[in-house]
């Protein structure tokens, strides 16, 4: 359903992070290509949280540069997207934060659900900081390219996507390596 080989899980820590920092910043990159309004935004904050042993296991890491002075509200929403997928997971079975979101309650999308095969593990990718769509597509990116999730089942995902009544079409518009 989704997963990759737990044996190609970047369970190094300092490799996740080069995979997180480079699909964030890939997607950025696209946005500007592709002249999506990034709003003067230019990176945020990533959290990973694993699901069965209740712990962050990055709690805070800035990717790019945050440029309008919100770096606690991100390392805030990063944080609450992941705790809501969390426990909407756990739940509902939801794989992305977006599957929950309330606009009236600051409650946005950003938050995905991957998980290793080999040993099951699973995690929640989390960013906040560039526009909901991106922070998602981002997060995806992440995750395939963590061997968390196929590229097939994150278009999936993608598809039925809450950040727009269309899914996540920043993401299943754009190629991605």
């Amino acid at each position: 359903m989704g997963r990759c080989s737990g044996s190609k899980w970047a369970a190094d820590l300092s490799h996740l992070r080069g995979i997180v920092a480079k699909s964030v910043n890939d997607v950025i990159s696209k946005a500007q290509e592709t002249e999506f309004d990034l709003g003067g935004r230019a990176g945020g904050y990533f959290c990973l949280r694993e699901i069965d042993f209740e712990k962050l296991t990055i709690s805070k890491m800035l990717i790019g540069k945050v440029t309008n002075g919100k770096d606690d509200k991100y390392t805030k929403l990063s944080l609450e997207k992941s705790t809501r997928l969390h426990d909407k997971y756990k739940s509902d079975s939801h794989e992305l934060s977006s599957q929950s979101r309330n606009p009236d309650q600051g409650e946005w999308g950003g938050s995905v659900k991957g998980e290793s095969l080999s040993n099951r593990r699973k995690f929640i990718f989390s960013f906040s900081g560039l526009p909901e769509m991106l922070d998602e597509a981002a997060m995806l990116l992440a995750a395939v390219r963590g061997y968390c999730m196929t590229m097939e089942y994150a278009r999936e995902l993608a598809a039925k996507s809450g950040v727009s009544g269309e899914g996540n079409t920043f993401f299943l518009e754009n190629q991605w390596d």
